[in-house]
């Protein structure tokens, strides 16, 4: 008894060393440290019915977050809206190897996959980030380097605690085809912790609206495993305690880094910072009110190719009725009441003279002898 009371004054204190001994080896009994971590279970019963690749309501902005792992690209791709609402509207597996350059194609052609809107708005990727922390890093940093303007960021994490989601950049040197590119690609810090903390508090949230995270019917279990696949657990510091984030042993993480990179788009937009008029004005342009009326016409830049078809059609009668002016250059007929009308161009003729009589000679005189 005494023991254990010295453990638990202890444990209040921020060392909780001598009750886990006390209980793992006293009592023959298994520790289980009070830790925070999102229930997968609740979190798949929450799946609702829309489909991948398609943003309901409310869904404004694409951004998608990549783990380079060592035979494939995971990516997930979160659809923000107002209050930074989330809906996951893509988790794909991409089988290819990283140390081939050319199977980075294969990550430019999800990057520019068209995702449809409810509204019937075509929607395309607006930013990309991709982990360069694994064995791959300047063959990550080579892919980086040649999108920047296409806001495709090189990443790597750094879990020190309150470290913000968006760090300054650092230039690295690029090592790729047997030379250096010196100063060749902005690496950015993402404060892995923050984010995940971040995320953590929005999948508790339980009412729809600012905050809420929504999951497509689509996703596997593998998803949401990967997705709360760590735990927010106390640690004992220097100047007390403090929470860290703690992967559960055999499980992969790669969902959860990847809506973490996906985060850390959002503030390179500034998704963040975004005030109520500016959500207004983006809500106007992907959802406008009346929006069967851009039906029409979005599919025109994009889309599927079954569309196609039906808009050359319907551009093919307007380039008719652009022929139709053709057709009013039998308008020339109207010339002749138009030329009917002496007031106006009796006027014209009086000054015309003087006009032709300028003209000619300062046309003569436009000679080299004359100057």
């Amino acid at each position: 008894m005494r023991e254990f009371l010295e453990a638990t004054i202890k444990a209040k204190a921020g060392d909780t060393a001598p009750l886990e001994g006390f209980v793992n080896e006293t009592l023959a009994q298994y520790w289980e440290a009070v830790v925070e971590r999102a229930d997968e279970h609740a979190l798949s019963r929450r799946a609702e019915t829309y489909r991948r690749f398609t943003v309901p309501y409310g869904g404004l902005v694409l951004v998608t977050g990549v783990d380079v792992q060592d035979n494939r690209f995971e990516v997930v791709t979160w659809a923000i809206g107002r209050g930074e609402e989330m809906w996951c509207v893509d988790y794909s597996v991409i089988y290819a190897n990283p140390a081939d350059e050319r199977d980075w194609a294969h990550l430019d052609a999800y990057r520019k996959t068209i995702f449809q809107h409810a509204s019937g708005q075509a929607m395309k990727i607006e930013a990309m980030a991709v982990d360069t922390g694994g064995h791959f890093t300047h063959q990550a940093y080579n892919y980086c380097r040649q999108r920047e303007r296409e806001r495709v960021f090189a990443v790597r994490g750094d879990p020190q605690p309150s470290k913000m989601v968006k760090s300054k950049a650092t230039v690295q040197d690029v090592n790729w085809g047997g030379k250096i590119i010196k100063r060749g690609v902005r690496l950015w810090y993402v404060g892995t912790d923050t984010a995940k903390d971040l995320l953590y508090g929005r999948l508790c949230v339980e009412k729809t609206g600012a905050g809420f995270v929504h999951f497509c019917a689509d996703l596997p279990r593998e998803f949401y495993t990967q997705l709360t696949s760590e735990a927010r657990v106390p640690q004992r510091v220097a100047g007390g305690e403090a929470y860290k984030w703690m992967k559960s042993p055999g499980v992969r993480n790669e969902a959860l880094d990847c809506s973490v990179y996906a985060i850390f788009c959002t503030h390179m937009l500034g998704l963040h910072l975004y005030t109520g008029k500016m959500w207004e004005r983006l809500e106007s342009i992907v959802q406008p009110p009346n929006g069967d009326l851009f039906r029409v016409e979005q599919p025109e830049e994009v889309s599927p190719a079954d569309v196609v078809p039906r808009e050359t059609q319907t551009v093919e009668p307007r380039a008719q009725t652009s022929e139709v002016p053709v057709a009013a250059s039998a308008s020339p007929p109207e010339p002749p009441p138009m030329v009917a009308l002496p007031p106006p161009l009796a006027t014209p003729p009086k000054t015309a003279p003087p006009r032709r009589t300028i003209q000619r000679p300062s046309r003569q005189s436009h000679s080299s002898r004359s100057w």
